[in-house]
């Protein structure tokens, strides 16, 4: 007998108070048809927009205490900036216990690895499961059993789609958000607002990445904390401003959130289908629970090694995307993944057995930190001029030069401990050389790489994000002379950062792997 997927998750969930999915979820799943999700711009993927938008008007009209309410999605991801999770709760549920505020409780401002008690390699899937049951909410809602949720190819059009962009429309309406970057409603795509978008940041260069996670110090980085710091994170930083898709705490609050993260689901789908592969072990597979309200609002608990393909879950797309190099460079790539102290230790312990022999490659690759800041920067308004000092004392400029054009390895340029008590609301590049010396244009072949601070902002609840590293290859930039002198860089914002923001890089290190 043909089962719906929403009847799947409801016969699962409800096998206990605390569910867990069991083994035979798969196999349930794999008995459906697959439904597929489509292009946001595809003649489906608008039938299903307007689909969308039936639903999102029917959740921002109904009360927030159920999971079929707009803030009680939103919230999913993080509270609401402006208020506090245990003020929320308060607020909607009151402050005695029941089932309901209970389960707001475990489930609200669980985003990861976007808040507190974070850990980076679980950002792809726990976002996966997040758009799942987000997906299945709808169908209830709109009672479309058909109804997939539509992507946003940005990768080749980078203008929201203009369903998003309707003010007062009465189909399209809801989607409307008046507080996304100026520009953004215009059509305007994201390489032309907030000071622009270097094109380079929407490539889809990510799927070349020859590992899953490179670990806290390792370079280059792997696919996920790759996708989540670069593509995912200027996406969001030139979309919403700092009360929108800009800031962790407001983010979901936009409909386009959601199209966003199916993109970003897209990608990883397209990265497995072309050879790369997730972690295996128990610490990354079966030991992290993320906790959901189903669609009948239920309690289910998943872990990551449920959702790393998409065909047992129920869904596929219409394209997926492809890597821009040859599967044999992205091989060799990946024993170059573990660098400095520990990475190979939380390779090893994240990957399994999949992955040993390249871990076990990769742990004679001995990485140099050949030079670094000596103290934090704070970002400014106007160009930060940024000078590394050499690790080994005494050494000339020229000599300095000299053994890294020499070396075998690439060089790195890392930046780390990325924070800020407010967001800025702009992105910041980088680029070699001192301020002044020539314009600070991102098709100089100057320009190094660009940063954002969509998730480092302390959390109202008094946590604090993750730690955020930046990690830039210029061993062709150092090779071909164009960097002349390797220890100096300077940082530029690409358009006027926020009252009050205090973006801050914690260090710069050049690292020779």
């Amino acid at each position: 007998m043909d089962m719906s997927r929403r009847t799947v998750l409801k016969a699962v969930a409800s096998l206990t108070l605390v569910t867990v999915l069991p083994a035979s979820f798969e196999e349930l799943a794999n008995a459906q048809p697959l439904r597929v999700r489509h292009d946001a711009r595809s003649p489906e993927g608008k039938r299903m927009l307007a689909t969308y938008a039936k639903a999102v008007k029917t959740m921002k009209e109904s009360g927030t205490g159920t999971p079929a309410s707009w803030t009680f999605q939103w919230y999913t991801h993080a509270v609401s900036g402006s208020s506090s999770k245990l003020a929320e709760l308060n607020r909607i549920y009151g402050s005695r216990p029941s089932p309901d505020r209970d389960l707001a409780n475990l489930t609200w401002s669980t985003c990861q690895a976007h808040g507190g008690n974070t850990w980076e390699p679980n950002f792809l899937p726990w976002h996966r499961a997040y758009i799942l049951f987000f997906e299945d909410t709808i169908r209830k809602v709109t009672r479309d059993e058909s109804f997939t949720l539509p992507y946003w190819n940005y990768t080749e059009d980078a203008s929201i789609p203009e369903e998003f962009r309707r003010k007062n429309d009465p189909v399209y309406g809801a989607l409307y958000q008046a507080n996304r970057n100026p520009g953004i409603n215009d059509g305007l795509p994201l390489t032309r607002v907030k000071g622009g978008l270097p094109a380079n940041l929407l490539s889809l260069d990510v799927m070349d990445a020859g590992s899953y996670y490179s670990g806290p110090q390792g370079v280059p980085l792997g696919f996920n904390e790759r996708i989540d710091s670069s593509l995912h994170g200027f996406i969001h930083v030139n979309t919403g401003g700092t009360q929108n898709m800009g800031s962790v705490p407001f983010a979901a609050q936009d409909p386009i959130f959601y199209i966003h993260h199916c993109n970003i689901d897209r990608i990883w789908a397209g990265w497995n289908a072309n050879g790369g592969h997730n972690p295996t072990a128990a610490q990354w597979a079966s030991r992290q629970v993320h906790v959901f309200a189903d669609a009948a609002g239920r309690r289910v608990e998943v872990t990551n090694g449920q959702v790393t393909a998409i065909a047992p879950l129920g869904y596929t797309y219409d394209a997926l995307p492809r890597p821009q190099v040859a599967v044999a460079s992205r091989e060799v790539a990946s024993t170059s993944t573990e660098s400095l102290s520990g990475a190979s230790a939380v390779n090893s312990m994240i990957d399994g057995g999949g992955g040993g022999t390249q871990v076990a490659q990769a742990a004679e690759i001995q990485a140099d930190m050949m030079a670094t800041t000596q103290q934090p920067l704070v970002l400014e308004s106007s160009p930060t001029a940024v000078t590394l000092t050499p690790a080994k004392t005494g050494a000339s400029l020229e000599s300095f030069s000299t053994e890294l054009k020499n070396s075998p390895k690439r060089q790195y340029l890392v930046l780390s401990g990325i924070k800020t008590d407010v967001q800025p609301g702009t992105i910041y590049n980088v680029f070699a050389g001192e301020p002044g010396a020539q314009p600070a244009a991102t098709d100089s072949p100057a320009y190094v790489g660009s940063l954002q601070f969509f998730d480092a902002q302390p959390l109202s609840d008094g946590g604090s994000t993750k730690q955020i590293r930046f990690v830039f290859d210029i061993t062709s930039q150092i090779q071909s002379g164009v960097i002349t002198n390797p220890l100096s860089y300077y940082i530029v914002p690409a358009d006027h950062p926020e009252q009050g923001a205090r973006p801050v890089v914690g260090t710069i290190e050049l690292v020779n792997q």
